[in-house]
């Protein structure tokens, strides 16, 4: 199980947090899909739970 609780991701400087007050929890064998327009922050999700990216909190 992969649970993220009160994470913020994003990038330092003006651009700041993308995603504030993350929770989120993955069951083993759970399909999910991540949508959105650009620039909403899929990729960083995608980076910060998987540990490329370090969360700013």
């Amino acid at each position: 199980m992969l649970e993220v609780m009160n994470v913020a991701a994003g990038y330092p400087g003006p651009r700041g947090a993308v995603l504030a007050n993350l929770n989120l929890t993955l069951r083993p064998g759970a399909f999910i899909c991540v949508i959105g327009r650009n620039g909403a922050g899929k990729s960083t999700l995608l980076r910060t739970i998987s540990g490329l990216q370090k969360p700013l909190g």
